[in-house]
């Protein structure tokens, strides 16, 4: 089966993915736009496949939301060896997160 590469087929599923992402986080449009900084409008539209997204927009939502953009990407990127768990680890609270380094660095200088 042919691989569908129009803008408006990739905008589609990178709404959606959108959407599952900012769902995920129990955000509304409203409170989601005003995170990464961009308009509640351009929100409803990413989200329902009538604007693109831009590299640097891919980027603030990645890191404003602590995901990779594997999953802004999913259903469009044939890759199966992601892992998630710089993901996972990145959800931790920062006090958890410095606890995980503390463990890494210590096993790592173990040998």
């Amino acid at each position: 089966m042919e691989k569908n590469y129009s803008r408006e087929h990739i905008n589609k599923i990178i709404g959606a993915n959108i959407r599952f992402i900012r769902k995920s986080n129990k955000l509304s449009q409203e409170k989601f736009a005003e995170l990464v900084d961009l308009s509640p409008q351009f929100i409803s539209d990413l989200e329902r496949g009538l604007q693109g997204i831009s590299l640097s927009t891919m980027i603030k939502i990645c890191n404003t939301m602590k995901c990779s953009p594997l999953v802004i990407l999913a259903n469009l990127i044939e890759f199966d060896n992601y892992n998630n768990e710089m993901d996972d680890f990145l959800k931790l609270s920062d006090k958890n997160q410095e606890v995980v380094k503390t463990i890494i660095s210590a096993l790592l200088n173990s040998k």
